[in-house]
């Protein structure tokens, strides 16, 4: 079974294979052939990516997943930072809006 971590730091979980940067891979285009991945988790790693590429990105994260594969993604929850920042919050909001 093949399951990639993209965008992965020091740490996958366990099964996965990290990709990205911090790795000396590429998330983008995945190194792999079509249909040959049977889960790819994607957390946080997607909104660091210009806006105008993210459907043909979504598009390659999907051609390299067997039929019936999954892919999961995670980005962050604007709804909860845009309620930490009217309430205050010192947070680095337009890192977590608007990526790298």
């Amino acid at each position: 079974m093949i399951r990639l971590d993209l965008g992965a730091g020091s740490v996958s979980p366990e099964g996965f294979t990290p990709l990205g940067h911090a790795h000396g891979s590429e998330i983008y285009p995945l190194p792999v052939a079509d249909g040959s991945v049977d889960v790819i988790r994607a957390s946080h790693c997607l909104e660091h990516f210009p806006h105008g590429q993210i459907q043909a990105i979504v598009n390659e994260w999907a051609r390299a997943l067997k039929p019936g594969g999954e892919l999961m993604i995670a980005v962050p929850d604007f709804e909860k930072i845009a309620k930490g920042y009217l309430a205050g919050e010192q947070a680095p909001i337009e890192a977590y809006t608007m990526g790298g």
